[in-house]
C-alpha cells in the first residue's frame, strides 16, 4: 500500500495514508466496515491526506490484529 507515515504513542496509532490511495479510496464504505471491528478508530483529514487513527488503550485483542484487518479493509476499497 506504499504507507510510510506511520505515529505511535502508548494511546494510539495513527496511519497517514499517501495521496495515491487517499484519492482512490471509498472511505464511506472503510468506516462503515471498521467500525463493525472496534468503535476504537478514527478518521480524519490532513490536507488531501486520510488519516487513520486506532485507540490501543481499551481494546479487546492486541492492537496488531485491528491493524492487519484494518489494511486488507482498504486494499478492499480502493477504486480502480
Amino acid at each position: 500500500l506504499k504507507i510510510n507515515k506511520i505515529r505511535q504513542t502508548k494511546n494510539f496509532i495513527e496511519i497517514i495514508l499517501p495521496l495515491e490511495i487517499s484519492k482512490n479510496i471509498n472511505i464511506g464504505d472503510l468506516f462503515m466496515e471498521t467500525s463493525y471491528m472496534t468503535k476504537m478508530i478514527r478518521f480524519s483529514m490532513r490536507g488531501k491526506l486520510v488519516v487513520l487513527t486506532l485507540d490501543i488503550i481499551k481494546l479487546d485483542k492486541h492492537f496488531i490484529y485491528y491493524l492487519i484487518q484494518i489494511l486488507e479493509l482498504i486494499k478492499k476499497h480502493i477504486r480502480h
